[in-house]
């Protein structure tokens, strides 16, 4: 039972973390979201799609490694 409890509460600390916003002093997302937006007016996306489509891609990463971790469908 202690340890049902424990790894459920260990879980939502992940999740709370891989859901928040990044800090503004993280150098890692600022470059990615650079990349992205780059990339993305390189294929021809349109401004106004460019913050929903980094967005997206941010959330199929946090599923997907929500899925590795844990055995579930993506958040």
């Amino acid at each position: 039972m202690l340890q049902t409890f424990s790894s459920e509460k260990a879980n939502g600390a992940s999740n709370a973390v891989l859901n928040a916003a990044p800090p503004a002093d993280d150098a890692a997302a600022r470059l990615l979201r650079h990349v992205l937006k780059v990339w993305a007016r390189e294929q021809g996306v349109k401004e106004n799609d460019v913050p929903a489509f980094i967005d997206g891609v941010f959330h199929y990463a946090a599923a997907t490694i929500l899925d590795g971790r844990y055995g579930r469908p993506g958040a």
